[in-house]
């Protein structure tokens, strides 16, 4: 997994938080990546998208 060290220097080097509000760069990430590893992306249920050839 992705260190919060790592992620805390780069979002300095980058000054990301710059003009946040409320929703920190760590909490997007974080979010994201839990809609993307558990299926839930755009406003659609899994079961209508094609399925993948694997």
């Amino acid at each position: 997994m992705l260190s919060p060290s790592i992620i805390t220097r780069t979002v300095s080097d980058h000054n990301s938080d710059r003009y946040y509000k409320r929703f920190k760069t760590y909490d997007h990430l974080v979010t994201m990546l839990y809609a993307t590893l558990s299926g839930v992306c755009g406003n659609y249920p899994r079961y209508y998208w094609p399925a993948r050839d694997e």
